[in-house]
Formats: structure tokens, C-alpha cells, sequence
């Protein structure tokens, strides 16, 4: 094995470290009990409020119209959302994974904008009452959660807090994970972030460039990674 390819086996080794710590990172605090369906999606649960008499709301609804808020709308290009702190409305998806307290939701029918993640963390703080396949519609307020504070100068993860949860369907199969790697997305290699003086909030948005940004517009999606070559 010649140097190129130790030092190609190398970065692919850093880069799937990378995700899975993010993944990891990102894994809400009841995570250790078991969850239904797959490995997390990258997010945390908030210990925010909710209400679970509204929560898991079972009922037969149209699909919502093209003007209905979609995830990509809320997560927008950036680190926190353009919808920070207001309420939305019917927000559909199918849901990905469950835990105890939370679950994660994507958009069935992405757009072709790669710096908008199709997925969010809704926060339930009680039982879900949702399972992995349902198409599901929420409405309730949007929230940027700051794991440990926003002094400690960790990124924030956007959710759905006080939700109300209605299922249109259930059995459904999972959104396609997006391949990040090899034949797939390609994660920046060289810098994590280059202008944000500090504070990615506040820099410019570039998945294709910054790896802060490349992994901020998957928050929350399912992925599959391939090493790079």
C-alpha cells in the first residue's frame, strides 16, 4: 500500500469519526432506552415543554397544500431557523425514529436544495404515541435548543417543541438516506469553518465549503456513509 493510499484511508477513517460523533452528540438524553427503528439522526432532545394531551392525536387529514410550511422551510440555510420562536402549522412528514420522549421526522418529497435539511426533532416530553413509518402531521412552536447553553458555544439543534401531533397513515416506507461519500455527498475535507469569526450563527452559509455547514443541512436526516476514496 503506497502513502496515497494510507492517506486516503486515513481521512476516510476522520470523516466517518466525524459523523459518528456528531451522531452521537446529537442523540437525546433518554437515548439509552430503546428506540424504535434505526441509529439517530443527528439531533437532541430539549428538556423544553410539551403537551402530551395534544400529543399523538390519531385521525384521517388531507395532506397539506404546497403553501403548508415544509422541514426545509423551517431548518432554511443556516444554523438556526428563520421560524425561531413561531408557531407552525400541519407540518408533515413520516417518522424516522422514536425515542421516549421525542421522535424525528422527514419530508417524503425533498426539493433538489442540498443546504436545507428534509428533517427535524419533534419534542414530545411524554410518550409519543407515534411509530417509524407513520406520516404524520405537527404543528406547534419552533425552538433552537442549545445542548448545555448558549454559553457553551454549541450549535444549536432546531425542534418542534409543545407539539400537536396528527397521523395520516401509517406502514409507510422510510425517506431514502442520503449517501454522504463516495457516489454521494462529499463532506468538505480541509476546513471546518472559515467565516464565522467564531460564531457559525453569524458567518456565511456554505455547505459545500465549511464542514460546520455541510453536516448542519443533514441535521436530523437519515444518512449512509461510504468512505471516501
Amino acid at each position: 500500500m503506497n502513502r496515497r493510499q494510507v492517506a486516503s484511508l486515513v481521512l476516510a477513517l476522520f470523516v466517518f469519526l466525524v459523523v459518528l460523533a456528531l451522531v452521537i452528540s446529537g442523540m437525546p438524553r433518554d437515548a439509552a432506552e430503546p428506540a424504535e427503528g434505526g441509529a439517530l439522526p443527528a439531533g437532541e432532545a430539549s428538556p423544553g415543554p410539551a403537551d402530551d394531551d395534544q400529543a399523538g392525536a390519531r385521525g384521517s387529514v388531507s395532506p397539506p397544500d404546497e403553501a403548508t410550511v415544509r422541514i426545509r422551510d423551517i431548518q432554511g440555510a443556516a444554523h438556526a431557523s428563520p421560524f425561531d420562536d413561531e408557531p407552525v402549522d400541519g407540518v408533515r412528514g413520516v417518522v424516522t425514529v422514536v425515542t421516549s420522549r421525542s421522535f424525528y421526522m422527514q419530508d417524503p418529497t425533498p426539493d433538489a436544495d442540498e443546504s436545507t435539511s428534509e428533517g427535524i426533532l419533534v419534542f414530545v416530553a411524554g410518550d409519543p404515541k407515534v411509530r417509524v413509518g407513520d406520516e404524520v402531521l405537527v404543528s406547534g412552536q419552533v425552538q433552537e435548543y442549545y445542548p448545555g447553553g448558549y454559553s457553551t458555544g454549541n450549535l444549536p439543534i432546531t425542534e418542534i417543541v409543545n407539539p400537536s401531533v396528527t397521523v395520516v397513515s401509517s406502514g409507510n416506507p422510510l425517506p431514502a438516506a442520503t449517501l454522504v461519500g463516495a457516489g454521494g455527498r462529499v463532506p468538505p475535507r480541509q476546513v471546518i469553518d472559515d467565516d464565522s469569526a467564531g460564531d457559525a450563527l453569524t458567518g456565511t452559509f456554505d455547505p459545500s465549503k465549511d464542514g460546520l455547514d455541510f453536516y448542519e443541512s443533514l441535521e436530523g436526516m437519515l444518512i449512509q456513509i461510504c468512505l471516501l476514496y
